[in-house]
């Protein structure tokens, strides 16, 4: 194996490795407090199918708090999580595409009028007032209709 794929292979563990751990912390962060083993617990439990049997929180948590947590940990941080993750992946490869495009490393949404836009999609739907009732689903619709105009 050549130096420079081993250089690329110790980047990607690193990268992988900071991932998962940002991963685990950001499950521990939240307004209920979970114990951080409780969390393993569960991650592990779900990941895994409960093919190990046993509890999903380590046994030490009575069944009702304990399928509170799995609800929080599974249905609303981990999902959360991973949208962020693939969010921000996303970006950087829309960022990559335009950098490579344009073969400019400074090239920015702001270069096609991207971001400005999504903007007027944005200012459309509040000064029209058009779908206000559904103004959480209404405004990125409009943003990303503006950005492909």
């Amino acid at each position: 194996m050549g130096r420079p794929r081993r250089k690329a292979l110790a980047y990607s563990a690193l990268l992988g490795g900071g991932f998962l751990g940002l991963f685990l912390l950001a499950g521990l962060i939240g307004p209920v407090a979970i114990a951080p083993l409780t969390v393993f617990h569960i991650l592990g439990y779900e990941i895994t199918g409960g093919a190990f049997g046993g509890s999903p929180c380590g046994g030490s948590i009575d069944s009702a708090r304990c399928s509170t947590l799995v609800l929080i940990v599974w249905d609303s941080v981990v999902p959360e999580i991973l949208l962020a993750f693939l969010a921000g992946a996303l970006l950087g490869v829309s960022g990559g595409l335009l950098q490579g495009v344009f073969r400019n490393p400074l090239a920015d949404p702001y270069l096609l009028g991207i971001s400005t836009g999504a903007a007027i999609g944005a200012s459309i739907l509040f000064v029209f007032g058009v779908g206000l009732a559904q103004a959480n689903l209404a405004l990125p619709l409009f943003a990303f209709a503006g950005a492909l105009l």
